[in-house]
C-alpha cells in the first residue's frame, strides 16, 4: 500500500514521499498512455542532497543519473557502541570493507566510558581499558578514512552513515580537519 501525503504531495507536483511497507521514499509519478492507470518510480531519499527536494526538475535530473548509471560507487559505514563495519561497493559488488571492534562499553550499565568519567578519577583497571579502546577505535577509523580508504572514498558518489552525534566527529572528522575531501557526498 501506497501513501500519497506529505510536502511533496500536492497536485501540482510529481514526486512525493511515499511509505512502501513502513519504509520512507521518494515517488515520481508518472502518466501513463492511453487508458492504463499511472504507475511510480520509488527511489530512496538518500539519493538526493537535503536542499534538492524544492524542484521537480532538480529531482528528474538526479533520478535520470542515478539510472543512467549501471554501477554506482557508494560507500556504507557504521560505528555503535564499540564496533565500526564500513564497506565501498561497485555495483552490487563490495571493492574493500573492513570491521573493526574494541571493548568501550561498560557491561550492564551500558554507554561509552567517557559519557561516564566527567571529571572523576580513574577508579579501575577497566575503565582504562574502555578509555583506551575508544582512542584506538578513534584513531583506526581515522586511519582508514584518511590513508586507506581515501582514494576509493573520493570516487563515491554517495557516503551513507549511520552514527550518533557524539561519534560523529570520530567516523568524519570535524569542520576544521575533516576526513573526507566532499562533505556533500554524505547522507
Amino acid at each position: 500500500e501506497i501513501g500519497w501525503d506529505g510536502p511533496l504531495g500536492g497536485d501540482n507536483r510529481v514526486w512525493c514521499r511515499a511509505q512502501v511497507d513502513n519504509a520512507q521514499i521518494l515517488l515520481r509519478r508518472m502518466q501513463a498512455v492511453g487508458e492504463a492507470p499511472g504507475y511510480g518510480i520509488g527511489v530512496s531519499s538518500a539519493m538526493f542532497a537535503p536542499g534538492s527536494m524544492a524542484e521537480d526538475t532538480s529531482m528528474d535530473k538526479r533520478l535520470a543519473q542515478v539510472l543512467r548509471t549501471r554501477e554506482p560507487c557508494w560507500a556504507v559505514c557504521a560505528l555503535r557502541s564499540g564496533h565500526f563495519a564500513g564497506a565501498v561497493f561497485k555495483g552490487q559488488e563490495p571493492v574493500i570493507h573492513k570491521a573493526i571492534h574494541r571493548y568501550t562499553v561498560r557491561a550492564k550499565a551500558g554507554g561509552a566510558q567517557s559519557a561516564c568519567d566527567s571529571g572523576k578519577k580513574v577508579k579501575s583497571v577497566g575503565s582504562s581499558l574502555r578509555r583506551y579502546g575508544e582512542t584506538r577505535l578513534a584513531e583506526e577509523i581515522k586511519e582508514l578514512m584518511t590513508d586507506k580508504w581515501a582514494p576509493e572514498l573520493a570516487e563515491c558518489e554517495l557516503i551513507l552513515v549511520s552514527v550518533s552525534k557524539r561519534m560523529k566527529s570520530t567516523l568524519l572528522g570535524t569542520e576544521k580537519e575533516p576526513f573526507l575531501p566532499d562533505n556533500s557526498k554524505v547522507r
